[in-house]
């Protein structure tokens, strides 16, 4: 209920914003907006699944909404008591990745019903290739308890302008088109499959083939850097955390396989080298595809203890939910078929075996988090070129059940 009380997004506060800071990212980003008079005749209030590609996602989307809509938001972004001040008068509701929570989906479906948009990213984070993931499980059963009209905005632009991976954003257009996915008359009429189909159809979105349409340039003045926070494995010799970006091209530290990256999106030919994919999602699909090779070997193989990768040095820390977190020892991080570990500089060896990591996953661009035994884990890598990723990729893999 404290959080409850806390948490209320002020519709002056949002005036302001949206005149000041909203027109600001509407000239940045050169943004508009698409559909939005086929949804004037749509009673309120709405549940809003957007797509998830970059940090401005919930303010892109309120920009074009009347009315503030309460955005749920992992609880990571609520440990610094300033951030915590401004998203709960923005309306943002934090959430637990360690569990279904259902003391927000309470809130959630009690705003729905004082009249309030509510905006669900269903996705559960930001893709980090520019093509949707998969939506969360119980995203269907959520809606059929709100029994409101189903609102998704699709962002088209955004990866590119600020992805995942990057610190810093590029110069292009974004364009965000609003469906109506499902009205409030037609969902008691359809079964969880087909609430959970259609948001799939109308949500989804690739960024590579929507610029094969477009051809639209996102400028950086170096748009490589840091591209091995998503691509850590090298095509041409297979190795793993062996690639670094620098200006506009990606190389691989082992083999000198060199490739760049354009304005547009896509890698392009360079010294001589093949450029075995075009876009960072095929790139993707082809890592996790080597991941999972190399997962099965060292489930098969007589030396469990092996790392697949490490990192040093590591900063450790741990905490709860959104509490501040507790810095404990900087050291070296590593991950093998037994699970992830942690050696202290000066101390004692922290193993995290699979069968006890839970919510396995990675905040902002490369801070790596779970939950081991109802503590939270958290691990940073000083400066900005290590991938974070790389854990949560090769460790879903792991905590997948071995066919």
């Amino acid at each position: 209920m404290h959080q409850k009380r806390k948490t209320r997004a002020y519709r002056w506060f949002h005036g302001i914003l949206k005149l000041s800071f909203g027109n600001f990212l509407k000239w940045r980003y050169r943004l508009e907006a698409v559909g939005l008079a086929d949804l004037e005749s749509v009673p309120g209030p709405w549940l809003v699944l957007p797509n998830h590609v970059m940090t401005w996602d919930p303010v892109l989307i309120s920009l074009f909404i009347r009315e503030p809509v309460y955005f749920i938001a992992s609880d990571a972004n609520f440990r610094n008591p300033v951030a915590s001040w401004w998203l709960r008068r923005l309306g943002a509701i934090p959430t637990s990745k360690q569990a279904t929570d259902l003391t927000t989906v309470k809130q959630m479906l009690s705003l729905l019903k004082q009249g309030r948009h509510v905006g669900l990213f269903p996705e559960g984070e930001r893709t980090w290739d520019g093509v949707t993931l998969p939506i969360i499980p119980a995203t269907a059963k959520l809606v059929r308890l709100a029994r409101r009209p189903v609102v998704v905005p699709v962002i088209k632009g955004g990866y590119l302008s600020l992805p995942r991976w990057s610190f810093k954003s590029r110069r292009g257009p974004i364009s965000i088109e609003y469906k109506l996915a499902i009205s409030a008359e037609e969902l008691p009429k359809l079964s969880l499959q087909e609430i959970q189909e259609k948001i799939e159809k109308a949500l989804f979105h690739d960024e590579h083939e929507y610029q094969n349409s477009q051809n639209l340039p996102y400028i950086a003045p170096a748009p490589a850097e840091p591209l091995q926070l998503v691509l850590f494995s090298c095509p041409e010799c297979r190795n793993m955390n062996c690639m670094e970006g620098t200006g506009n091209l990606f190389r691989c530290r082992n083999c000198g396989f060199t490739t760049a990256f354009s304005a547009y999106g896509r890698f392009r030919p360079v010294n001589g080298y093949t450029t075995h994919f075009e876009s960072i999602s095929r790139w993707a699909d082809w890592q996790n595809n080597l991941l999972r090779e190399k997962v099965d070997e060292m489930r098969n193989g007589s030396s469990p203890e092996t790392p697949l990768f490490h990192d040093e040095p590591v900063n450790y820390a741990t905490g709860y939910k959104f509490k501040s977190l507790k810095h404990q020892a900087k050291g070296r991080l590593l991950l093998n078929a037994l699970g992830i570990e942690f050696h202290p500089q000066g101390g004692r060896p922290l193993q995290f075996p699979w069968s006890e990591i839970r919510a396995l996953n990675v905040v902002y661009q490369n801070q790596l988090e779970f939950y081991y035994r109802n503590s939270l884990q958290v691990f940073t890598f000083p400066g900005k070129d290590t991938s974070g990723y790389k854990y949560l990729a090769a460790g879903k893999h792991f905590l997948t059940p071995s066919e």
